[in-house]
């Protein structure tokens, strides 16, 4: 992760900052916000491309989804965003989300960026690190 990061945002990974991560190496996977709700309401005006916002919303709402979707391979995943009280779960508040069957074509993107993302953030405070992290540019 850190031969990518450039210096522009400085996180300690707390709750909203873990959810934000998980846009970020989404947006790096080539996924980009389409959608975005609670039950079926429609989280309106929003701009997609701007992660801060997309995190805060998704936060805002209970029980939000998010839908990213990958125009170079057609892939697309919704996503549940919530916080259930386990420290597992709420590293990355995900609490659900969809993937295709035909897992070499679509392959489940999400499984991996949360797994990947979990594992670090609970290392890290497995072992008390408390280092900053740049994120990287999000235009």
């Amino acid at each position: 992760m850190r031969g990518r990061i450039k210096k522009e945002r400085i996180c300690n990974f707390k709750f909203g900052d873990n959810l934000y991560a998980f846009f970020w190496e989404m947006r790096e996977r080539g996924f980009e916000v389409t959608w975005m709700g609670y039950g079926y309401e429609e989280v309106r005006p929003i701009d997609f491309s701007d992660l801060d916002e997309v995190t805060y919303q998704a936060q805002n709402f209970e029980g939000c989804n998010v839908t990213l979707f990958n125009k170079e391979t057609g892939n697309e995943q919704t996503v549940a965003v919530d916080y259930t009280g386990d420290a597992w779960c709420d590293v990355v508040p995900i609490v659900d989300w969809t993937f295709k069957r035909d897992s070499e074509k679509y392959p489940d993107v999400v499984d991996g960026v949360i797994t990947m993302l979990r594992e670090e953030f609970m290392l890290k405070e497995e072992f008390g690190l408390e280092e900053e992290f740049y994120l990287g540019d999000d235009a």
